[in-house]
């Protein structure tokens, strides 16, 4: 039995509109571009910023507003934290930005290495997500993997960010050996939980959709090495957060 149970449903019009969660005449209209931050103490760290204008408390999620002059433009972006963890939260969040105006997502927060040379607090983009979560197929046709299109990582060209093939699981206890060595045996240097229902979303909408992140660990068929508390991960984070805010 393939999924989703009903076929070819990411083609039909959903009876649940996000405009019935969130509605802009409360929020207002946010800036086109938002970051989606799945670490909240970094996120937090960035309002000590000069750029830093206000927080909004709404939504389930916390908004961030910064704003800079550059000449006689000013640019606004949204920081959200405090998202929740894996694909459906993400998706949740990202369906109602979408109404509220925002155009461009980056999503960064930690990923884990199924590479042994990336080092702990390295930092990637996934420019290929394998699907081995729920939410992407109630958006895309079912098939293995989503995949960016090269052109549109040209912005990205001056940052020091690794470009990989992830896993994207939204069962992080089930991990198995075996699926170790298959998505190795693929070309996959890391495992996540949001970047391939994300990217999904994106390609459904017309958004576009990054997937950033730093390596906090590492996943082998031998066993799984945590390494959440090492400060180059949260060092790491900050610096691709600032690096991202007005890029």
């Amino acid at each position: 039995m393939s999924y989703p149970l009903v076929p070819g449903k990411y083609k039909k019009l959903s009876l649940v509109s996000p405009e019935q969660l969130v509605r802009p005449e409360e929020v207002g209209i946010l800036p086109e571009r938002a970051i989606l931050c799945f670490s909240s103490s970094v996120a937090r760290s960035l309002r000590k910023t000069q750029y830093f204008e206000k927080t909004i408390y709404k939504m389930g999620c916390t908004i961030d507003l910064y704003k800079r002059k550059n000449g006689k433009e000013e640019i606004t972006v949204g920081v959200m934290s405090d998202i929740g963890i894996g694909a459906p939260a993400s998706v949740l969040c990202l369906e109602q930005l979408r109404v509220l105006g925002v155009k461009e997502f980056i999503s960064m927060g930690m990923v884990g290495s199924l590479n042994p040379d990336l080092k702990i607090g390295e930092r990637v983009i996934i420019v290929k997500a394998f699907r081995d979560e729920g939410c992407s197929y109630h958006y895309k046709s079912p098939s293995s993997y989503v995949e960016l299109s090269r052109n549109k990582l040209s912005i990205f060209e001056k940052m020091n960010l690794k470009s990989v093939v992830s896993w994207t699981t939204d069962a992080p206890c089930r991990e198995t050996k075996e699926e170790v060595l298959y998505f190795q045996s693929q070309g996959v240097e890391c495992v996540e939980m949001e970047a391939s229902a994300l990217m999904a979303v994106g390609e459904h909408y017309g958004l576009d959709v990054f997937c950033m992140g730093v390596v906090s660990d590492h996943l082998s068929a031998q066993g799984w090495t945590p390494q959440f508390s090492h400060p180059d991960i949260r060092k790491s984070l900050y610096e691709l957060l600032n690096e991202v805010l007005f890029l």
